[in-house]
């Protein structure tokens, strides 16, 4: 499988499944909550910026062909901190209750 496919995968896994985990754990506890769609722009964004770091990062050296595992799990992690990092960023100044 190409690298850039498998970096652009785990890079939206990584993405969604922040964008995703946190809701379903809130929802299970509160079946009443509704999903925020604000946490759509954050997600198109932080996946945006992913993909950037990804093709600078994979651009600078040679990635062989099987480092798919590698790959996959260094970019599943920049799309979950790129999303983390925008959550708390839109978070700041909100009173939690």
């Amino acid at each position: 499988m190409d690298v850039w496919l498998v970096a652009f995968l785990g890079i939206w896994l990584g993405c969604f499944s922040r964008l995703l985990l946190p809701y379903l754990r809130k929802a299970r506890e509160n079946p009443q909550l509704k999903f925020d769609p604000k946490y759509l722009v954050t997600f198109a964004v932080s996946l945006i910026m992913a993909l950037i770091a990804s093709i600078v990062v994979m651009a600078s050296f040679t990635i062989p062909e099987t480092a798919g595992y590698t790959v996959f799990f260094s970019s599943f992690l920049t799309g979950w901190a790129a999303t983390d990092i925008l959550n708390e960023i839109t978070a700041t100044g909100e009173h939690k209750s």
